[in-house]
């Protein structure tokens, strides 16, 4: 990921949540891991736009952790179908 995108990615996500309600009652813990992750679904989401015929893979810990991400994706597949080239697997 070039540094120009990391910077704007950095920017959105900051924006984002130094309005969201909730995330400011987290703990300093909660709040790098929820930032870490929707980082890394940027970049994937990043990639599947940008390149058509790129299929990332997202590890997860959990089924659980698959499933909310799976059922996230499928809300917006219909706006962006190529959500779909990111395939979700749970590591043990």
């Amino acid at each position: 990921m070039t540094k120009n995108l990391e910077r704007h990615i950095n920017k959105f996500l900051r924006a984002y949540l130094d309005t969201n309600e909730e995330f400011e009652y987290l703990d300093d813990t909660e709040k790098l891991h929820i930032y870490s992750i929707l980082r890394k679904l940027l970049s994937l989401i990043h990639q599947v736009i940008k390149y058509r015929n790129v299929y990332p893979i997202l590890v997860v810990h959990n089924y659980k952790s698959k499933q909310i991400i799976s059922k996230a994706f499928a809300e917006i597949e219909h706006v962006l179908p190529t959500i779909n080239n990111i395939k979700i697997e749970v590591a043990n």
